[in-house]
């Protein structure tokens, strides 16, 4: 009878623990990180020892969750698009190894997708120490001025609302540079009409050579606001009316990810022409890697003859820097294709950064008997 009763507890204690979820802290380094952007949430998260695949969740408001992808991918990023602004998203990724066992899952992490205004609009009036950037208001301690024509300001409440740009200030040289996100650099002196930009040497009036110089005023630097905005990729706009300056510039941090390269390789080689049965299907398979050391590379994927695709894993994806992800198409021979027919399959990859490129095969029907 003891026998028994100690058996029912162990096959009791083995019932239980057999449901408690694996947690993340025991997985160490296994975490997950969400990126909020418009309309969408990037997820990355780090590899996890021995896994082959993983799986993330989004868990909604009412408590329930669901996969966001049919399979588990050998991936370690995912894009969730077509979010509502604002709304707040919880999402945690499953680990699996290669008995499709799960073996570990990270934190939950929640966040709110925000849109962020690409065009940053700056409104500098003549005389007045008020100006606004995108239609709130901001006060700076000196008022913009003309003088020969042209407005001058103190460029530091220009350069501090646009992101990615700095200001700095060499007393020793009297001497201001200004670096954009991009990386080029304006160097501008106090009483001196050229200005270097890149490491060269240009007129800051070219229609009026020897004038736009900066100068001292209140122990600020006036600076020439337009070719200043110039070199900021600023579109500039007077009102005569108002005595205003309205700049236009994009916010290439936050809007404009840098731009990566990947490479192509076949998984499988596809043969010049390939001989499919009517109804027949065939998968290709081609890695791809983002060979960019840094940055995210996304991917999308456009086809002809999609009504004879299949299948399609994954269609849309987004890499972390030197990662890979083999991509696999299922194509069908239309089943009413004649003997012979040939079909011209191909796809092409685009990215964020308009490369482009096509791959494509020749398939010809044959009979489907013997």
């Amino acid at each position: 009878m003891m026998n028994r009763k100690v058996c029912s507890l162990c096959i009791s204690l083995i019932l239980l623990f057999s449901f408690i979820p694996i947690k993340s802290s025991a997985q160490g380094d296994f975490q997950l990180k969400a990126k909020p952007g418009c309309k969408e949430i990037i997820l990355t998260w780090t590899p996890l020892e021995g896994a082959i695949n993983y799986q993330p969740y989004v868990f909604l408001p009412d408590g329930t969750t669901y996969p966001l992808i049919d399979f588990p991918s050998n991936t370690f990023t995912y894009t969730h698009q077509g979010l509502t602004d604002g709304k707040e998203y919880c999402y945690e990724i499953v680990a699996y190894d290669k008995d499709i066992k799960v073996i570990g899952r990270t934190n939950k992490v929640c966040t709110k997708p925000k849109c962020v205004n690409c065009d940053i609009v700056l409104q500098y009036t003549v005389g007045k120490k008020e100006y606004f950037v995108n239609n709130l208001p901001f006060t700076m301690d000196s008022v913009p001025e003309i003088k020969n024509s042209r407005m001058f300001l103190v460029i530091s409440f220009v350069t501090k609302h646009i992101p990615g740009t700095t200001i700095e200030w060499l007393q020793s040289e009297k001497r201001i540079t200004i670096t954009t996100a991009e990386g080029k650099t304006i160097k501008l002196w106090v009483d001196n009409p050229k200005a270097e930009v890149d490491g060269s040497l240009v007129d800051i009036d070219p229609a009026n050579p020897g004038q736009g110089a900066p100068y001292l005023k209140d122990n600020r630097t006036e600076v020439p606001m337009r070719f200043v905005g110039n070199h900021l990729n600023a579109k500039i706009d007077w009102d005569g009316a108002t005595s205003t300056v309205i700049l236009k510039v994009r916010d290439t941090v936050n809007c404009d990810p840098p731009c990566c390269t990947y490479t192509t390789t076949n998984v499988i080689p596809p043969e010049l022409i390939r001989e499919l049965a009517p109804g027949q299907k065939y998968t290709y398979q081609y890695k791809f890697t983002n060979t960019c050391p840094e940055g995210h590379l996304p991917l999308q994927f456009s086809f002809s003859h999609r009504e004879n695709i299949t299948r399609i894993y994954p269609e849309t994806f987004s890499l972390h820097p030197t990662q890979w992800v083999v991509v696999a198409v299922e194509f069908q021979m239309p089943t009413n294709a004649t003997s012979d027919a040939e079909v011209n399959f191909s796809f092409r990859v685009n990215t964020d950064c308009g490369h482009n490129e096509e791959i494509s095969w020749r398939l010809r029907s044959r009979s489907s008997c013997c």
